[in-house]
């Protein structure tokens, strides 16, 4: 598929207002938006157009062409949702760092479990904003993530400043909950025995046994049923139909 490269000469196809940022930066911001939607390509176009602060320097629709801009120009962020799996999506996010260390990525994405979100910051995504998102979203997600904030407008669910905190610089990686801790944890509030999370997940009893320690270490409780009540009340797994707690 061809790259769609956008000329600020071009007419937007709507007017839209001017919104003031919290940017601190004298100069625009050099954007480069990369979405598998034609309607999404164009209305971002709209909306984006006329605001002074940001400078639209590329649209394109597929990840080679991605690549290919962010190697050719400088883009200081690209807001992207370009329809792939996750395996390809992290693949992307990597060769993005690989090629083009200094642009930060921006998931434009409403459809992400906290598993996936958890993934795709540590990955290396510097915002994660929904689609319904209004322009002053849009417009303070770009200018705070130039500024080299991370920006996480999760609103389908509550986990964005949880995720966050997680997250957060400055925490020591062994503080971090991993998405196979979210995954461990899902099947301690189930009630699953070690031997039954081994099996399920493909792992070793032991590294289980490791795993739940590590969990109830980063929790900051003393057990597994501790681990899976604070797990629920944080809203970091889903409390299921049945449990089987009280018997763990």
């Amino acid at each position: 598929m061809s790259t769609l490269v956008y000329s600020q000469t071009a007419n937007p196809v709507v007017a839209v207002p001017h919104y003031e940022t919290a940017s601190t930066s004298s100069s625009p911001l050099h954007l480069a938006i990369a979405d598998y939607s034609e309607v999404v390509r164009r209305g971002l176009q709209a909306l984006l157009h006329d605001q002074p602060a940001i400078r639209i320097a590329a649209v394109v629709d597929c990840s080679d062409t991605l690549l290919n801009v962010l190697e050719t120009q400088s883009i200081e962020v690209a807001l992207i949702d370009l329809g792939e799996d996750d395996q390809d999506r992290l693949r992307l996010i990597n060769q993005v760092h690989r090629f083009a260390p200094r642009t930060r990525l921006i998931l434009f994405n409403s459809h992400l479990t906290l598993y996936h979100i958890l993934e795709l910051v540590q990955a290396g995504v510097a915002g994660i904003v929904p689609k319904h998102a209004a322009l002053p979203q849009i417009l303070l997600a770009l200018h705070k993530v130039r500024a080299g904030r991370l920006v996480l407008q999760t609103d389908t669910f509550t986990y964005g400043s949880l995720v966050q905190t997680m997250v957060a610089p400055g925490v020591s990686h062994d503080a971090q909950l991993l998405p196979r801790d979210l995954e461990v944890l899902q099947q301690l509030v189930a009630g699953a025995t070690n031997k039954e999370i081994a099996a399920l997940l493909h792992l070793s009893s032991k590294t289980v046994e490791v795993r739940v320690a590590q969990i109830c270490t980063k929790l900051g409780v003393r057990s597994r049923t501790e681990a899976a009540v604070k797990a629920v009340s944080l809203g970091l797994v889903r409390p299921p139909p049945f449990t089987r707690l009280l018997n763990s």
